[in-house]
């Protein structure tokens, strides 16, 4: 069995635990500070109803508030990354801009587009738009953004 196979057999099992169990396991055995790994309460779960997130995270930073038409796309980048990475994958992204509160990096688009290749959901600082379609779209992709 390879490293990928233990790793991901080890996400499955993880999905039976909700987030408070984890951190409190990581916490008993001090595997780092208790004062480090909270995120804040913007953070929202957009679907509540589906099984727990679980997967590999793939990290990124994004600015959707830079005005004029100058702005690279990097989306195929990141669709790239997606098929790339260990699957499952999360999506996390970084806002970089100058106006946290203006940014939108998903809706059910970019969702459907990133479920294809693997992904399982996005946790971001940013926030995203349709949530009625993202529903309407996918099957069981989570999203955690601030707005």
């Amino acid at each position: 069995m390879s490293q990928h196979q233990l790793s991901f057999s080890l996400l499955e099992r993880l999905r039976a635990f909700d987030s408070p169990t984890i951190s409190n396991t990581v916490e008993h055995f001090r595997l780092r500070d208790q004062m480090t790994g909270y995120a804040t309460n913007e953070l929202v779960c957009q679907f509540p109803d589906l099984k727990p997130m679980v997967g590999f995270p793939l990290t990124c930073t994004v600015d959707t508030t830079r005005p004029g038409d100058d702005r690279p796309s990097r989306v195929d980048k990141l669709f790239d990354a997606v098929e790339a990475a260990p699957k499952p994958c999360v999506i996390v992204i970084q806002h970089t801009g100058h106006d946290r509160a203006r940014c939108c990096y998903l809706g059910d688009m970019f969702t459907s587009t990133m479920e294809n290749p693997g992904c399982v959901g996005v946790v971001t600082d940013g926030n995203g738009r349709d949530k009625p379609g993202i529903q309407n779209r996918t099957l069981e992709f989570q999203l955690f953004p601030t707005g």
